[in-house]
């Protein structure tokens, strides 16, 4: 909620130490100075939301067939195998699930040949935008953890030889993207009866 600078004037003192602890502010000070760090804290609320809309704008946008190609790739294996990308919560105390728009904007905004990777002469540049993407998920965004969405309460082990890795992810994003989409295929098999 956001309060007004002559919402705050009407206040006492406790009542703007309490919203001061809210926000997780510093409670010490006169009745002006509580007001200012209340306003002031609103102030970065507001900005942090308004990055945020606009990153989810971002990542809204519609983009080439390749880009689109793989985001359905990821979404498919997601809903097939139960596992989504979380991270922490602004708390810090629990994990929260990334939102679809914000993968899509870091997906959009990932340069691989920018990446500090490249530094590594044995690490290859990716060749396609599936080996791009899962660069950035798995190296870019390294505080994204895949979680199981699933009653199961299976764990996700990156690098491992474990059942449910990020290997097991790769190979299975790479099935699915490895088969042609239907229209094309449709069009491909119709177009060879002749």
């Amino acid at each position: 909620m956001m309060y007004s600078h002559q919402f705050l004037e009407n206040l006492k003192v406790k009542a703007l130490q309490g919203i001061c602890t809210d926000y997780g502010l510093k409670t010490s000070g006169k009745k002006m100075e509580l007001i200012e760090r209340i306003i002031e804290h609103q102030g970065k609320l507001e900005k942090l939301r308004q990055n945020w809309n606009a990153r989810m704008a971002h990542g809204a946008a519609k983009r080439d067939e390749d880009f689109e190609r793989v985001m359905q790739v990821f979404q498919q294996w997601t809903d097939e195998n139960g596992f989504w990308p979380a991270k922490l919560s602004d708390s810090g105390v629990s994990y929260v699930n990334v939102d679809i728009n914000e993968i899509r904007a870091a997906f959009a905004d990932y340069d691989p040949r920018t990446s500090s990777l490249r530094e590594d002469t044995l690490i290859p540049t990716p060749s396609t935008k599936l080996e791009v993407f899962l660069e950035m998920l798995f190296n870019e965004h390294d505080e994204w953890v895949m979680f199981d969405t699933t009653e199961q309460e299976r764990e996700f082990i990156y690098w491992s030889e474990s059942e449910f890795s990020d290997r097991w992810m790769i190979e299975g994003m790479k099935k699915i993207y490895d088969v042609p989409e239907p229209q094309q295929w449709c069009a491909t098999s119709y177009a060879n009866r002749d």
